[in-house]
Parts: C-alpha cells; structure tokens; sequence
C-alpha cells in the first residue's frame, strides 16, 4: 500500500484548511482520543474563521424543528 499526504495546497477561495498538530500515522487505531482532540482543538483555534465564513445563521430552535420535519418524511 502506497500513502501519500493529501494535496492541500488547492483550497477554494471559500474553503477552511483544519491542521491538526498531531504527527500520528495511518494505522495508529490506538490514539484515537488524541487524534479527536488534536482536530478539536485545530478546529476551535480557527473558529473565528469559520463563523466569519457562514453567511447563514439560524437559532437553535429554527434547526430542531427542520431536523423533526425531514425525519417525518
């Protein structure tokens, strides 16, 4: 098996890269928890960004009662 790192260097001018720091490998099954928590934090660090990016908000309220309606249908 041949692994290659993802390009990354293309991203949309819409489009938000999330680096975690972590330097784990492919088959590293066991660091689970680390590799969750290193894309949390990578992810919270850039979250200004990301808020900044949604041109579309809605409460709370507003998306459960979406969710309820497509799972009726």
């Amino acid at each position: 098996m041949i692994l290659n790192r993802a390009e990354t260097s293309i991203i949309c001018e819409n489009g938000i890269l999330i680096e975690p720091k972590a330097s784990i490998g492919v088959f590293d099954f066991g660091k689970a928890e680390e590799i969750v928590q290193e894309g949390y934090e990578a992810t919270m660090a850039l979250m200004d960004s990301i808020k900044d990016a949604i041109h579309l908000r809605v409460s709370d309220s507003v998306l459960l009662q979406k969710r309820m309606n497509s799972e009726k249908n």
